[in-house]
């Protein structure tokens, strides 16, 4: 059972049963510096379950035009200990990160893009259409890299920087998981891409060789990535040099590339990252071939990359890290900020925003099929708004028991990830990888602002008493700052 009331009325009954001043009623709740209280701001709602009360406030802008977009939630609930929890630092290294590259230009390309179809794939061999050595233009180094030719087929050829093979040229390992990259891309990414999302047209061939490249480099020295970078797409390749509106584009390589981080290869760990940069790829050229002229935000871009991922790759557990690592997510951190992707909670927050509502709309790989065409329609627009229309049209009647819109499907998904309900819109629907890689509890904050699509917890146990939840009521916040206090009943 779901049960909604806002606190206004009960706050104002209180007061006249009890006789109390609305400071009295108070005395368990940090006044803010006016000693101003807006009950109205908070919402409690009962669900039926097993969890610990807790308030959580979250942050409904969408408006995330300014990138340091953070709105102050005001006081929080009296907390019995002295010092709150702290931000998790995470001990094993980041899942995924990528450089700040250049942004395609918002224009179409001067030509239509060369088109090929993939053809049944052939033994592993070296063809001689793509020639033994090259140089590729990196633009995270940023500059040119000089790349040796390893193995190839009908779909694909692998490039290695040519530093790095005369290290790893004679290393039997290095060269079995070479050919096993090859084979994973031809036989299981580029085949469940096909399945997946056959009514979208990405097959691009900027090259007329009709392969996708692996560039398989060092990115211990660039300027625009660290350790930990997995790898990248850069879109600006499928563009031709003389690009007009566009001063990236005389860097373009005009060859479809994923460059992918060797130490992918080295440690035999590079299943996710081909998955995921494949997916901006086909995302890019989709827009291209329908000469849309647009992009995608940054949350929606790597949502879609993230969550397609397990349907690529064949493996539903690949991104277990993205729900496992959500308790390190603190202090209001968001995911709409219209920012490069440079931090891991970018990727882990859009896509387990993304997958919630896939669950929620009982769809699977359709799903980020949708965001794509939606997204790369230039009479729909590119934000929110996408989601919010797919959102409307699965549930045209506004059933409350569903997810009603993109505002709905935020505040849901926030509590989602407290309550873990088995079947309604407040869990994941008995989902067993979700709900059992769900982190519990969440900490509370450190900071007072809550940045846009963010939200904060606070958690009825050794931090907040049931009495702190139950007494507490808002002060003054942002105007975007709802509050929440989230009840289980049997």
């Amino acid at each position: 059972m779901i049960k909604k009331q806002n606190y206004l009325k009960l706050f104002l009954n209180s007061i006249l049963i009890m006789g109390l001043s609305a400071c009295a009623f108070t005395s368990e709740t940090a006044l803010d510096n006016n000693n101003n209280l807006y009950p109205e701001k908070l919402t409690e709602i009962s669900i039926q379950g097993s969890f610990n009360k807790a308030i959580i406030a979250v942050n409904i802008s969408t408006d995330y035009s300014n990138t340091n977009d953070t709105e102050n939630f005001g006081n929080a609930p009296v907390s019995n200990l002295q010092n709150i929890h702290t931000l998790i630092t995470p001990v094993d290294p980041v899942p995924f990160l990528e450089p700040n590259l250049p942004t395609t230009p918002l224009i179409t390309t001067n030509k239509s893009p060369n088109k090929h179809t993939n053809q049944p794939l052939k033994s592993l061999n070296y063809l001689t259409e793509d020639p033994e050595t090259t140089t590729f233009y990196d633009p995270a180094l940023p500059g040119n890299i000089a790349a040796t030719k390893v193995v190839s087929n009908n779909n694909c050829v692998i490039y290695v920087d040519s530093n790095s093979w005369t290290t790893y040229e004679n290393d039997a390992n290095f060269n079995t998981y070479l050919n096993n990259a090859i084979t994973y891309f031809t036989n299981t990414i580029q085949t469940n891409a096909a399945n997946n999302l056959s009514e979208i047209d990405y097959n691009t061939d900027v090259d007329n060789n009709g392969k996708m490249i692996l560039f398989i480099t060092s990115m211990t020295n660039h300027s625009s990535a660290n350790e930990n970078t997995a790898g990248y797409f850069w879109a600006i390749n499928l563009y031709d040099t003389n690009q007009q509106n566009c001063n990236d584009c005389i860097n373009s390589n005009e060859k479809e590339i994923l460059y992918i981080n060797i130490e992918k290869i080295i440690n035999n760990d590079y299943q996710h990252v081909i998955a995921h940069e494949f997916t901006h790829y086909l995302g890019a050229a989709a827009r291209l071939i329908k000469g849309s002229g647009v992009n995608y935000d940054v949350w929606i871009e790597e949502g879609i990359a993230e969550g397609l991922t397990p349907y690529l790759s064949n493996d539903p557990d690949i991104l277990i890290n993205s729900f496992a690592r959500l308790n390190e997510v603190k202090n209001g951190t968001g995911f709409l900020k219209q920012t490069n992707a440079d931090s891991w909670y970018t990727y882990a927050l859009s896509y387990t925003f993304f997958d919630y509502c896939r669950i929620q709309m009982d769809q699977e790989a359709d799903f980020y099929k949708n965001l794509i065409e939606k997204s790369t329609n230039t009479t729909t627009k590119t934000n929110y708004k996408v989601l919010d229309n797919i959102i409307k049209t699965y549930n045209p009647n506004e059933d409350t028991d569903l997810i009603v819109n993109f505002e709905d499907a935020l505040i849901s998904y926030k509590i989602a990830n407290h309550v873990k309900h088995s079947s309604n819109k407040y869990g994941y629907k008995n989902n067993t990888f979700q709900t059992s890689n769900l982190p519990s509890p969440l900490a509370s904050p450190t900071n007072t602002g809550i940045e846009t699509s963010g939200a904060i917890y606070f958690i009825q146990g050794d931090t907040y008493t049931e009495d702190t939840i139950d007494d507490f009521v808002p002060g003054t916040s942002g105007d975007n700052i709802k509050f929440f206090r989230i009840i289980p009943t049997e």
